[in-house]
């Protein structure tokens, strides 16, 4: 998600039947990068979480973002991708 032209990329994958997987703790998902994936996603996204405590979140990932905010960008995501399931 770090590289500044991903969605591009993505799309350029998808439009040359280049199949694409992302791998990515999640630390970056806001609501731009997931309006983003809405028109550009990945063939499949895979999301490590490594801890699921708010305290240990924050002294292990060293983000701005709490841990409650990424929680729900994580569960928002897999709503957007079961609901885009749905109508295909």
């Amino acid at each position: 998600m770090m590289h500044p032209d991903i969605f591009k990329i993505l799309r350029y994958m998808r439009n040359n039947q280049l199949r694409s997987r992302l791998i990515s703790n999640g630390s970056l998902l806001n609501p731009e990068t997931l309006a983003a994936m809405t028109e550009d996603a990945p063939d499949s996204l895979h999301i490590s979480m490594d801890v699921l405590n708010g305290e240990k979140f924050s002294s292990l990932r060293g983000t701005a973002i709490s841990f409650d905010t990424y929680l729900n960008t994580i569960i928002t995501l897999i709503t957007m991708v079961f609901y885009h399931s749905l109508l295909f």
